[in-house]
Protein backbone atom coordinates (compact mmCIF):
# COMPACT_ATOMS: atom_id res chain seq x y z
CA UNK A 1 0.00 0.00 0.00
CA UNK A 2 1.36 3.66 -1.29
CA UNK A 3 0.83 6.07 1.69
CA UNK A 4 0.03 9.95 0.71
CA UNK A 5 2.19 12.29 2.57
CA UNK A 6 -0.75 12.87 4.49
CA UNK A 7 -1.07 9.32 5.99
CA UNK A 8 2.91 9.27 6.28
CA UNK A 9 2.84 12.52 8.33
CA UNK A 10 -0.28 10.83 10.50
CA UNK A 11 2.14 7.48 11.37
CA UNK A 12 5.01 9.94 12.33
CA UNK A 13 2.61 11.57 15.00
CA UNK A 14 1.63 8.15 16.13
CA UNK A 15 4.95 7.08 16.66
CA UNK A 16 5.52 10.60 18.48
CA UNK A 17 2.29 9.66 20.76
CA UNK A 18 4.43 6.54 21.98
CA UNK A 19 7.54 8.53 22.06
CA UNK A 20 6.41 11.28 24.02
CA UNK A 21 4.55 9.46 26.94
CA UNK A 22 7.21 7.37 27.59
CA UNK A 23 9.01 10.43 28.99
CA UNK A 24 6.61 11.01 31.56
CA UNK A 25 3.90 8.63 31.95
CA UNK A 26 5.77 7.10 35.52
CA UNK A 27 6.19 10.57 36.94
CA UNK A 28 3.39 10.08 39.60
CA UNK A 29 5.20 7.16 40.26
CA UNK A 30 9.11 8.36 40.83
CA UNK A 31 9.08 9.08 44.77
CA UNK A 32 7.33 5.40 44.97
CA UNK A 33 9.85 3.91 43.02
CA UNK A 34 12.83 6.07 44.50
CA UNK A 35 11.46 4.45 48.13
CA UNK A 36 10.68 1.03 46.32
CA UNK A 37 14.40 0.98 44.93
CA UNK A 38 15.63 2.72 48.61
CA UNK A 39 17.82 5.55 46.73
CA UNK A 40 17.72 8.97 46.65
CA UNK A 41 15.03 11.76 44.56
CA UNK A 42 18.33 12.90 42.55
CA UNK A 43 18.95 9.25 41.67
CA UNK A 44 15.39 8.96 40.31
CA UNK A 45 15.57 12.30 38.95
CA UNK A 46 18.51 11.31 36.42
CA UNK A 47 15.86 8.29 35.34
CA UNK A 48 14.20 11.50 33.51
CA UNK A 49 16.75 13.23 32.37
CA UNK A 50 18.71 10.08 31.16
CA UNK A 51 16.97 10.58 28.21
CA UNK A 52 17.73 14.18 26.41
CA UNK A 53 21.27 13.31 27.03
CA UNK A 54 21.38 10.03 25.46
CA UNK A 55 18.99 11.61 22.70
CA UNK A 56 21.30 14.23 22.46
CA UNK A 57 24.06 11.23 21.50
CA UNK A 58 21.93 9.30 19.11
CA UNK A 59 20.47 12.09 17.14
CA UNK A 60 23.81 12.68 15.51
CA UNK A 61 24.19 8.94 13.58
CA UNK A 62 20.42 8.49 13.14
CA UNK A 63 20.24 11.80 10.95
CA UNK A 64 23.62 11.51 9.79
CA UNK A 65 23.33 8.28 8.33
CA UNK A 66 19.90 8.27 7.47
CA UNK A 67 21.33 11.24 5.13
CA UNK A 68 22.94 8.68 2.95
CA UNK A 69 21.04 5.28 3.62
CA UNK A 70 18.17 6.18 3.92
CA UNK A 71 15.06 6.74 6.98
CA UNK A 72 13.82 3.33 6.99
CA UNK A 73 16.26 1.17 8.28
CA UNK A 74 17.31 3.60 11.22
CA UNK A 75 13.09 3.48 11.92
CA UNK A 76 13.19 0.27 12.56
CA UNK A 77 16.70 -0.05 14.80
CA UNK A 78 15.28 2.66 17.35
CA UNK A 79 12.21 0.38 17.09
CA UNK A 80 13.75 -1.99 18.88
CA UNK A 81 15.95 -0.15 20.84
CA UNK A 82 12.88 1.17 22.36
CA UNK A 83 11.12 -2.15 22.83
CA UNK A 84 13.98 -3.73 24.68
CA UNK A 85 14.37 -0.84 26.85
CA UNK A 86 10.61 -0.57 27.75
CA UNK A 87 10.75 -4.74 28.69
CA UNK A 88 13.99 -3.84 30.77
CA UNK A 89 11.81 -1.78 32.53
CA UNK A 90 8.93 -3.62 32.84
CA UNK A 91 10.98 -6.74 34.83
CA UNK A 92 13.40 -4.79 36.57
CA UNK A 93 13.95 -5.93 39.83
CA UNK A 94 16.20 -3.11 40.96
CA UNK A 95 17.34 0.37 39.90
CA UNK A 96 20.73 -1.03 38.13
CA UNK A 97 18.25 -2.70 35.20
CA UNK A 98 15.37 -0.16 35.34
CA UNK A 99 18.49 2.51 34.47
CA UNK A 100 19.64 0.19 31.80
CA UNK A 101 15.70 -0.13 30.25
CA UNK A 102 15.78 3.99 30.72
CA UNK A 103 18.98 4.17 28.77
CA UNK A 104 17.87 1.89 26.03
CA UNK A 105 14.37 3.70 25.99
CA UNK A 106 15.86 6.80 25.74
CA UNK A 107 18.43 5.93 22.92
CA UNK A 108 15.47 4.92 20.49
CA UNK A 109 13.60 7.64 20.99
CA UNK A 110 16.39 10.25 20.45
CA UNK A 111 16.93 8.56 17.08
CA UNK A 112 13.45 7.92 16.03
CA UNK A 113 12.65 11.78 17.44
CA UNK A 114 15.20 13.32 14.78
CA UNK A 115 14.14 10.71 12.32
CA UNK A 116 10.17 12.11 12.84
CA UNK A 117 11.51 15.56 11.80
CA UNK A 118 13.62 14.41 9.19
CA UNK A 119 10.77 12.73 7.07
CA UNK A 120 8.09 15.19 7.55
CA UNK A 121 11.12 18.02 5.92
CA UNK A 122 11.50 15.31 3.16
CA UNK A 123 7.69 15.45 2.67
CA UNK A 124 7.04 19.12 3.24
CA UNK A 125 8.42 22.62 2.98
CA UNK A 126 7.79 26.15 4.19
CA UNK A 127 5.14 27.20 5.75
CA UNK A 128 3.35 23.83 5.27
CA UNK A 129 6.43 22.08 6.48
CA UNK A 130 5.84 24.46 9.50
CA UNK A 131 2.09 23.47 9.98
CA UNK A 132 3.22 19.90 10.34
CA UNK A 133 6.18 20.62 12.55
CA UNK A 134 3.56 22.58 14.76
CA UNK A 135 1.13 19.16 15.16
CA UNK A 136 3.90 17.39 15.66
CA UNK A 137 4.58 20.04 18.76
CA UNK A 138 1.00 20.50 19.69
CA UNK A 139 1.79 16.21 20.64
CA UNK A 140 4.05 16.85 23.28
CA UNK A 141 1.93 19.07 25.70
CA UNK A 142 -1.42 16.88 25.00
CA UNK A 143 0.29 13.66 25.62
CA UNK A 144 2.90 15.23 28.69
CA UNK A 145 -1.03 15.98 30.03
CA UNK A 146 -2.49 12.85 29.38
CA UNK A 147 0.17 10.47 29.94
CA UNK A 148 1.02 11.03 33.82
CA UNK A 149 -2.87 10.93 34.64
CA UNK A 150 -2.64 7.22 32.64
CA UNK A 151 0.24 6.23 34.77
CA UNK A 152 -1.16 7.04 38.22
CA UNK A 153 -4.22 5.65 37.23
CA UNK A 154 -2.44 2.33 36.03
CA UNK A 155 -0.30 2.56 39.56
CA UNK A 156 -3.40 2.91 41.56
CA UNK A 157 -5.30 -0.03 40.08
CA UNK A 158 -2.39 -2.28 38.39
CA UNK A 159 0.91 -1.57 39.72
CA UNK A 160 3.98 0.24 38.31
CA UNK A 161 5.27 -2.56 35.83
CA UNK A 162 2.01 -1.67 34.33
CA UNK A 163 2.99 1.39 33.14
CA UNK A 164 6.00 0.26 31.20
CA UNK A 165 4.17 -2.68 29.54
CA UNK A 166 1.93 -0.52 28.16
CA UNK A 167 4.65 1.72 26.36
CA UNK A 168 5.96 -2.04 25.43
CA UNK A 169 2.45 -3.38 23.89
CA UNK A 170 1.75 0.19 22.04
CA UNK A 171 5.45 0.17 20.44
CA UNK A 172 5.07 -3.63 19.59
CA UNK A 173 1.87 -2.95 17.41
CA UNK A 174 3.30 0.54 16.05
CA UNK A 175 6.37 -1.93 14.67
CA UNK A 176 3.55 -4.67 12.67
CA UNK A 177 2.13 -1.02 11.24
CA UNK A 178 5.15 0.65 10.52
CA UNK A 179 7.00 -2.29 9.03
CA UNK A 180 5.02 -3.06 6.04
CA UNK A 181 3.53 0.27 5.44
CA UNK A 182 6.20 2.97 5.72
CA UNK A 183 8.30 4.11 2.24
CA UNK A 184 11.62 5.58 1.98
CA UNK A 185 11.36 8.85 1.68
CA UNK A 186 14.94 10.32 1.75
CA UNK A 187 14.93 9.31 -2.83
CA UNK A 188 18.30 7.90 -4.25
CA UNK A 189 19.14 11.16 -5.54
CA UNK A 190 19.39 12.98 -2.62
CA UNK A 191 20.95 9.48 -0.32
CA UNK A 192 23.52 9.69 -3.03
CA UNK A 193 24.47 14.10 -2.86
CA UNK A 194 24.21 14.13 0.78
CA UNK A 195 27.77 12.84 2.31
CA UNK A 196 29.56 16.18 1.29
CA UNK A 197 26.62 17.91 1.74
CA UNK A 198 26.49 16.47 5.36
CA UNK A 199 30.05 17.23 6.03
CA UNK A 200 29.21 21.11 4.88
CA UNK A 201 26.03 21.75 5.76
CA UNK A 202 26.70 21.00 9.88
CA UNK A 203 29.68 22.76 9.77
CA UNK A 204 27.98 25.39 8.16
CA UNK A 205 25.38 25.18 11.63
CA UNK A 206 28.18 24.76 14.02
CA UNK A 207 29.63 27.62 12.66
CA UNK A 208 26.49 29.87 12.64
CA UNK A 209 25.49 32.52 14.64
CA UNK A 210 21.73 32.90 13.74
CA UNK A 211 21.26 29.01 14.34
CA UNK A 212 22.82 28.99 17.82
CA UNK A 213 20.59 31.71 18.62
CA UNK A 214 17.54 30.07 16.63
CA UNK A 215 18.37 26.78 18.55
CA UNK A 216 18.19 28.28 21.62
CA UNK A 217 15.21 29.56 21.41
CA UNK A 218 13.80 26.68 20.13
CA UNK A 219 15.34 24.78 23.47
CA UNK A 220 14.89 27.12 25.92
CA UNK A 221 11.11 26.56 26.29
CA UNK A 222 11.68 22.72 26.52
CA UNK A 223 14.06 23.52 29.36
CA UNK A 224 11.42 25.96 30.97
CA UNK A 225 8.89 22.82 30.79
CA UNK A 226 11.68 20.39 31.95
CA UNK A 227 12.38 22.13 35.05
CA UNK A 228 8.95 22.04 36.23
CA UNK A 229 8.37 18.65 35.13
CA UNK A 230 11.31 16.93 36.84
CA UNK A 231 11.12 18.81 40.09
CA UNK A 232 7.40 19.29 40.79
CA UNK A 233 6.23 15.69 41.45
CA UNK A 234 8.58 15.68 44.65
CA UNK A 235 7.23 19.25 45.51
CA UNK A 236 3.50 18.40 44.82
CA UNK A 237 3.47 15.21 46.37
CA UNK A 238 5.83 15.56 49.61
CA UNK A 239 5.61 19.22 50.02
CA UNK A 240 1.76 19.84 48.99
CA UNK A 241 0.88 16.12 49.91
CA UNK A 242 -0.93 15.74 47.02
CA UNK A 243 -1.66 12.21 45.82
CA UNK A 244 0.00 10.81 42.66
CA UNK A 245 -3.43 11.32 41.10
CA UNK A 246 -4.43 14.42 41.68
CA UNK A 247 -1.15 15.86 40.68
CA UNK A 248 -1.12 14.11 37.29
CA UNK A 249 -4.42 15.67 37.48
CA UNK A 250 -3.13 19.51 37.72
CA UNK A 251 0.01 19.32 35.97
CA UNK A 252 -2.44 18.52 32.91
CA UNK A 253 -3.46 22.05 33.25
CA UNK A 254 0.01 23.97 31.37
CA UNK A 255 0.22 21.79 29.43
CA UNK A 256 -3.12 21.51 28.19
CA UNK A 257 -2.91 25.20 27.37
CA UNK A 258 0.27 24.12 25.36
CA UNK A 259 -1.71 21.82 23.39
CA UNK A 260 -4.01 24.80 22.98
CA UNK A 261 -1.69 27.20 21.83
CA UNK A 262 0.10 24.48 19.65
CA UNK A 263 -3.70 24.43 17.54
CA UNK A 264 -3.61 27.87 17.52
CA UNK A 265 -0.41 28.12 15.80
CA UNK A 266 -0.86 25.14 13.19
CA UNK A 267 -3.85 27.42 12.42
CA UNK A 268 -2.28 30.74 12.11
CA UNK A 269 1.52 30.57 11.00
CA UNK A 270 0.97 30.62 7.04
CA UNK A 271 -1.22 33.39 7.39
CA UNK A 272 0.84 34.72 9.95
CA UNK A 273 4.21 34.27 8.85
CA UNK A 274 6.93 33.31 12.00
CA UNK A 275 8.59 36.55 12.74
CA UNK A 276 4.94 37.39 14.04
CA UNK A 277 4.55 34.17 15.62
CA UNK A 278 8.00 34.70 17.38
CA UNK A 279 6.26 38.12 18.33
CA UNK A 280 3.06 36.03 20.06
CA UNK A 281 5.47 33.85 22.25
CA UNK A 282 7.79 36.79 23.30
CA UNK A 283 4.53 38.60 24.61
CA UNK A 284 3.68 35.57 26.42
CA UNK A 285 6.77 35.08 27.98
CA UNK A 286 6.83 38.25 29.49
CA UNK A 287 3.86 38.08 30.64
CA UNK A 288 5.14 34.76 32.90
CA UNK A 289 7.95 36.79 33.80
CA UNK A 290 5.86 39.63 35.50
CA UNK A 291 3.82 37.37 37.20
CA UNK A 292 6.29 34.71 38.19
CA UNK A 293 8.54 37.87 39.32
CA UNK A 294 5.27 39.48 41.48
CA UNK A 295 4.67 36.15 43.40
CA UNK A 296 8.82 35.86 44.02
CA UNK A 297 8.78 39.33 45.46
CA UNK A 298 5.67 38.04 47.82
CA UNK A 299 2.40 40.18 45.96
CA UNK A 300 1.39 37.46 44.88
CA UNK A 301 0.74 34.30 47.10
CA UNK A 302 1.98 31.37 46.87
CA UNK A 303 -0.03 28.71 46.09
CA UNK A 304 0.19 25.25 44.16
CA UNK A 305 -3.20 25.97 41.82
CA UNK A 306 -2.05 29.62 41.12
CA UNK A 307 1.68 28.51 40.17
CA UNK A 308 -0.18 26.41 37.68
CA UNK A 309 -2.07 29.16 36.26
CA UNK A 310 1.27 31.81 36.32
CA UNK A 311 3.02 28.46 34.31
CA UNK A 312 0.04 28.27 31.98
CA UNK A 313 0.75 31.56 30.75
CA UNK A 314 4.06 31.15 29.41
CA UNK A 315 2.92 27.20 27.81
CA UNK A 316 0.53 28.77 25.65
CA UNK A 317 2.79 30.67 23.60
CA UNK A 318 5.66 28.31 23.74
CA UNK A 319 4.51 26.25 20.70
CA UNK A 320 5.00 29.70 18.74
CA UNK A 321 9.31 29.53 19.70
CA UNK A 322 9.34 26.35 19.65
CA UNK A 323 8.26 25.14 16.07
CA UNK A 324 9.18 28.88 14.18
CA UNK A 325 12.23 28.29 15.55
CA UNK A 326 13.26 24.58 14.44
CA UNK A 327 11.57 25.66 10.94
CA UNK A 328 13.82 28.47 10.64
CA UNK A 329 16.83 26.04 10.97
CA UNK A 330 15.70 23.72 8.72
CA UNK A 331 15.39 26.06 6.20
CA UNK A 332 18.74 27.45 6.31
CA UNK A 333 20.16 23.97 5.26
CA UNK A 334 17.78 22.20 3.28
CA UNK A 335 19.92 19.61 1.69
CA UNK A 336 20.61 17.32 4.58
CA UNK A 337 17.00 17.70 6.77
CA UNK A 338 18.07 14.28 8.69
CA UNK A 339 21.58 15.89 9.93
CA UNK A 340 20.20 19.27 10.56
CA UNK A 341 17.07 17.83 12.78
CA UNK A 342 20.37 16.23 14.44
CA UNK A 343 22.17 19.52 15.10
CA UNK A 344 18.66 20.83 17.13
CA UNK A 345 17.69 18.14 18.68
CA UNK A 346 21.81 17.89 19.74
CA UNK A 347 21.77 21.14 21.02
CA UNK A 348 18.58 21.04 22.59
CA UNK A 349 19.03 18.48 24.73
CA UNK A 350 22.76 19.13 25.56
CA UNK A 351 20.40 22.02 26.99
CA UNK A 352 17.97 20.30 28.61
CA UNK A 353 20.75 17.66 30.12
CA UNK A 354 22.65 20.35 31.77
CA UNK A 355 20.56 22.87 32.87
CA UNK A 356 17.69 21.08 33.43
CA UNK A 357 20.61 18.26 35.39
CA UNK A 358 22.40 20.86 37.10
CA UNK A 359 19.11 22.47 39.03
CA UNK A 360 17.46 18.85 39.56
CA UNK A 361 20.47 17.90 41.34
CA UNK A 362 19.03 18.80 44.44
CA UNK A 363 16.06 17.93 46.57
CA UNK A 364 13.40 21.05 47.16
CA UNK A 365 11.68 21.69 49.79
CA UNK A 366 9.94 24.74 48.18
CA UNK A 367 8.68 25.78 45.07
CA UNK A 368 10.49 29.08 45.32
CA UNK A 369 13.90 27.99 43.51
CA UNK A 370 12.03 26.24 40.77
CA UNK A 371 10.17 29.20 40.25
CA UNK A 372 13.32 31.01 39.77
CA UNK A 373 14.90 28.85 37.86
CA UNK A 374 11.92 29.13 35.52
CA UNK A 375 12.23 32.58 35.45
CA UNK A 376 15.70 32.79 34.36
CA UNK A 377 15.32 30.64 31.25
CA UNK A 378 11.86 32.90 30.41
CA UNK A 379 14.51 35.92 30.58
CA UNK A 380 17.09 34.34 28.18
CA UNK A 381 14.65 32.92 25.90
CA UNK A 382 12.56 36.66 25.37
CA UNK A 383 16.36 37.93 25.11
CA UNK A 384 17.29 35.97 22.21
CA UNK A 385 13.91 36.23 20.62
CA UNK A 386 14.01 39.80 20.66
CA UNK A 387 17.51 39.56 19.12
CA UNK A 388 16.21 37.21 16.23
CA UNK A 389 13.56 39.41 14.91
CA UNK A 390 16.36 42.81 14.88
CA UNK A 391 18.39 40.60 12.76
CA UNK A 392 14.81 39.18 10.40
CA UNK A 393 14.42 43.12 9.83
CA UNK A 394 17.71 43.90 8.33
Amino acid sequence: MTLTPKHIAWLIFSLNIILISSIDIYIPAAPYLAKLFGVEDSIMKLTFLVNPFLSSIMGIPFGRYSDRIGRRPFVMVGIGMYIIGALLCTIAPGIEVFFAGRCLQAMGTGGLSVLSGALLADIFAGATLARYMGILASLYPIVFALAPILGAEILTYLGWRYIFATNLIAMILMAMIIWPSLPETNDKAKVAAAPTQGVAGMRMLLMSGTALILVMIHALPICFNGIFTVNSPFIYIDTFLFTPTQYAYIQAVPVSLQFIGALTYKSIVERLGLATCLKVGLMTTLAFIIAAGLMMIGVIKEDPYLIIGIISTFSFGSTFMISSAATLILDMNPGNKGLTMSYIALMRNLALSLIVGLLSSTHYDSISPVIGFMVLSAVAASVLVRLQLRMMKR
